[in-house]
């Protein structure tokens, strides 16, 4: 990976494809173009070659999604997730059912878990078992395995793979700090980055993918206002609204008369599964509930008293006793958003404010969801759940921030005025700008998002891929192109005053014009000066 802070300053660099993060989502990207012959930058906030991001960013991380923290629930969305829903206004995914099922594995396989979940049991035998006696004709299916990774960052463990690839240049230490569109507003002319020690590098790509995350990625749209004056695909005010995280909490005690079938295991590479409760979509249907999994927890105190009973060659009587592990989908609300405030922060972007709000109708869909657990378990003699009917409710009447992912603030749709991109990530009325991750979420399912973002990037890149494939562009080297080029001597469009004008410095040097070029092969930078007659 490269260094943004060695390169010249307004160093100019015009890649086919920019991809704007190097996470989860831009990583993955990144390794499906490598060998494609398609040349790629990707250009990464973190410092080239660390884990740690860098103190200016690190708030920002701890409510954005990266892949360094979660070990990965692989559990792909649902046909009932992906679909629009009646009962959840502005629910349903603008992809057909089977849209990401070619891509699932995929992701799966660039997290190295080796075992699918995708097939919703591979372990056929443990998947037809019943979690609890006598509860299968109930409301609450087991049909799943939740299977966990270790945490991984993807463009460490691939690195190897992504160093080899001479068509694909990282760069770090390059915080993007805003996007110029051309006169017409119909694309994305120019992407400023800048360095801790505020150098400035300018691109110019055909296509710009944006895989920030959702904060970010809101920010930045909605802070490049050169010629949108609301902020760039902020037509319908869509951008930055519709903010959602997976609902999760602990709640009640279960007491079952038999133990549950296997629900934790473990397995030779330290992955284990857990199985979760899952509300069947003909109940979700009939009562118009949000999807709901109830996960089975073991008491600490019970385990810690039957190891010490058995060191004294003494039986515990066992007690079945659980607590409950409630992971609940959010209903779309675009009242929960993120909006710029006043301030700025060392790069000059606005800072965000976020607004994360859940609803009433969230509060009263859990109770009744757990009311239907008690009273299916009592139903059937397997048990009872005690809880508190009126806490669930008041769990969900606050606002805040979620210790699960953020995502939303550009929606993935098909009408413009409830969205910001399309089924492929394009951002409605540009022809070049693209995003991917979890700001595209336009529900937040069940799980953990990792594995669905992860498809989702892999899908895009293929989208491109073709859409190159298409283009049918002569291949002619970037660095023999630069070489032919001359400085232009036409007056600037408007984007490029913009980007001009954002270009500007305290410092010498003025503006980006007759600044050098360089290609984003993998070979030393170009730090050539401006040509001279």
């Amino acid at each position: 990976m490269l260094d943004a802070a060695d390169l010249p300053d307004h160093q100019l660099l015009t890649p086919p494809i920019c991809i704007v993060g190097a996470g989860a989502a831009g990583a993955a990207m990144a390794l499906e173009f490598a060998g494609s012959g398609i040349e790629v930058l990707v250009l990464d906030a973190c410092q080239p070659d660390t884990q740690a991001p860098r103190a200016s960013i690190r708030h920002a991380l701890k409510q954005t999604l990266d892949s360094r923290r979660y070990a990965g629930r692989c559990l792909p969305l649902s046909d009932m997730e992906l679909a629009a829903r009646r009962h959840l206004p502005d629910s349903g995914w603008p992809l057909a059912a089977d849209a990401l099922a070619a891509y699932y594995p995929r992701a799966l396989k660039l997290s190295e878990s080796e075992a699918s979940a995708v097939s919703h049991g591979r372990d056929l035998a443990l998947a037809r078992l019943p979690l609890i006696a006598d509860l299968a004709d109930s409301p609450f299916e087991c049909q799943a395995l939740d299977r966990y990774n270790a945490p991984i960052e993807l463009r460490r463990v691939h690195r190897r793979r992504l160093a080899a690839a001479a068509n694909v240049c990282m760069v770090g230490n390059a915080t993007v700090t805003g996007l110029g569109l051309n006169s017409a507003g119909t694309a994305v002319d120019t992407v400023i980055a800048q360095t801790p020690d505020h150098r400035r590098l300018v691109i110019r790509a055909k296509t710009v993918v944006l895989a920030i995350g959702a904060l970010e990625t809101a920010r930045l749209l909605l802070a490049s206002r050169d010629v949108q004056r609301d902020g760039i695909g902020n037509g319908h005010g869509n951008v930055g609204r519709y903010l959602l995280s997976p609902l999760k909490g602990t709640l009640g005690m279960v007491h079952l008369r038999q133990p549950p079938v296997a629900i934790w295991r473990r397995e030779r590479s330290s992955r284990f599964s857990r199985r979760p409760l899952s509300l069947n979509a003909d109940t979700q249907n009939r009562l118009q509930l949000p999807a709901i999994a109830l996960r089975l927890r073991t008491l600490d105190t019970d385990d810690r008293i039957a190891a010490a009973l058995t060191r004294l060659g003494r039986s515990a009587a066992a007690q079945h006793r659980y607590r409950i592990d409630w992971q609940a989908e959010q209903r779309p609300t675009p009242s929960s958003r993120v909006i710029l405030g006043g301030s700025h922060d060392a790069y000059g972007r606005p800072e965000w404010v976020i607004d994360w709000q859940t609803s009433l109708a969230d509060g009263e869909s859990l109770r009744r969801s757990l009311g239907l657990f008690d009273e299916a378990l009592r139903a059937c003699g397997a048990g009872s759940f005690d809880h508190d009917p009126a806490a669930a409710s008041v769990t969900m009447a606050h606002t805040g921030i979620p210790d699960a992912c953020l995502l939303g603030g550009a929606r993935m749709g098909r009408d413009p005025r409830n969205s910001v991109v399309d089924g492929d990530g394009r951002v409605h009325g540009l022809v070049n700008l693209f995003v991917t991750g979890p700001a595209v979420f336009p529900t937040s399912g069940l799980d953990d998002p990792m594995l669905t973002l992860t498809a989702l990037a892999l899908r895009l890149a293929d989208h491109l891929k073709q859409r190159e494939a298409r283009a049918r562009l002569p291949e002619v080297s970037l660095a023999r192109a630069y070489a032919r080029s001359e400085p232009a001597t036409a007056a600037p469009r408007r984007s490029e005053r913009a980007a001009a004008a954002l270009l500007e410095s305290d410092q010498p040097g003025g503006s980006a014009a007759g600044r050098s070029a360089t290609s984003v092969r993998r070979s030393r930078p170009n730090t050539r000066g401006p040509r001279t007659r």
